[in-house]
């Protein structure tokens, strides 16, 4: 592929020409080796990803998302309409009300940056994000609460219609219009690439390799006016989880509530209060099925 290719791809996707940046995107997967390609994930695997040095991880990385310089994976966005709502958990000492962990209004949003030392799925050192999931279950297994361990469910819900950027979503190929299968099964490699990496379990100490997720999904993910990320969950297989940037988070988003409890041997949620405003109720057991 020539510069000509390059420069009429740049050109349609500054068009917005939906039927041409798809033309584009299959000509492009088919021009990839799907061998060549698997084995550039494999020596990436293989790599000492936690000691790398930035300059080379970010190699690497384009080493396989990249295909004469275009990045060779489909952009996915995630609609969200006003009104729908996201789930957010943290641990807590007691379920005593008012609770201590709760005293501020910051102490129901993001963590403010001198609390974040380290890399997340999707945050540098010192640099604060929502991370939110879409019912509390994943909320609950993504933050590794324990039975009768005290936790907050925070309930947030959008404004307004939201869009973010979707990172690893199903590929309707038929959609889009792609029909080489060559095409579909090198994006289906590069999709599964993603997946494993944002699926990866981080012990600690290792929190470096979140510099993996945080790197792809910044540079190769974002949005035309998207507000975050969605991406699969670790503990949660079958969901997604939500991470809302925060700029204009407080146009986007609203708290509606927060509920404090534990979490109870049969799998149901103990909530003892339920908080919204200054209304504080008692005694409330929450089914996963009942909705929130």
């Amino acid at each position: 592929m020539d510069d000509r290719f390059f420069n009429q791809y740049i050109e349609a996707l500054k068009n917005g020409d939906i039927a041409l940046i798809n033309r584009f995107s299959e000509l492009l997967l088919s021009d990839i080796d799907p061998i060549e390609l698997v084995e550039k994930i494999k020596k990436f695997q293989s790599l000492d990803l936690v000691s790398l040095e930035d300059s080379k991880l970010k190699h690497e990385i384009e080493n396989i998302l990249v295909h004469n310089n275009i990045c060779s994976i489909m952009n996915s966005y995630s609609l969200f309409r006003s009104g729908t709502r996201f789930y957010r958990v943290r641990l807590l000492e007691n379920q005593t009300i008012p609770n201590e962990k709760l005293k501020n209004i910051s102490d129901f949003w993001n963590p403010p940056v001198e609390y974040i030392n380290k890399y997340g799925r999707l945050n540098k050192p010192h640099e604060s994000l929502l991370y939110t999931a879409f019912n509390p279950r994943t909320a609950i297994y993504e933050t590794h609460v324990s039975v009768n361990n005290p936790f907050v469910i925070f309930v947030y819900e959008t404004k307004r219609d939201v869009k973010v950027a979707w990172i690893g979503s199903p590929t309707n190929y038929r959609h889009h219009n792609i029909t080489n299968l060559k095409a579909i099964y090198v994006h289906e490699i590069l999709k599964n690439f993603l997946i494993s990496e944002f699926t990866r379990e981080v012990p600690q100490g290792q929190e470096q390799l979140y510099r993996i997720t945080e790197y792809i999904a910044k540079e190769y993910f974002v949005a035309p006016e998207g507000v975050g990320w969605r991406y699969p969950s670790i503990k949660d297989k079958s969901a997604d989880n939500i991470c809302f940037s925060l700029n204009n988070l407080n146009r986007n988003l609203n708290l509606v509530g927060a509920i404090i409890g534990a979490l109870c041997e049969d799998g149901t949620f103990g909530l003892e209060y339920v908080i919204k405003g200054s209304e504080v109720g008692k005694g409330i057991i929450y089914k996963d099925k009942d909705g929130l």
